[in-house]
């Protein structure tokens, strides 16, 4: 017999094919979890940008409203004051 058996050399193209299939679909799968991991890092340093940028924005909105809250406390106590100085001068 000689090596031209088709048997075998089919074999052997069978063979070729299914470890040529094997390591592109394990190529693609690696490529797509390494993109996948890239798009999720995107993903969280984006949702992590607006967070921050968001809990920035409230802070400063909080920071105003106690500095508004503390000059309305100021300002209604000196009108308090004021009403209870002349009461107190005309009772003198």
């Amino acid at each position: 017999m000689s090596n031209d058996n088709p048997f075998q050399k089919n074999f052997e193209m069978w063979q070729q094919f299914s470890e040529s299939y094997t390591k592109n679909m394990f190529n693609i799968f690696e490529t797509n979890l390494e993109h996948s991991k890239a798009f999720q890092a995107q993903v969280q340093e984006a949702v992590n940008q607006a967070v921050e940028t968001q809990f920035e924005m409230i802070m400063s909105g909080l920071k105003s409203v106690e500095e508004q809250i503390g000059e309305l406390s100021k300002t209604m106590s000196e009108m308090a004051q004021s009403q209870q100085a002349p009461k107190n001068g005309k009772k003198s």
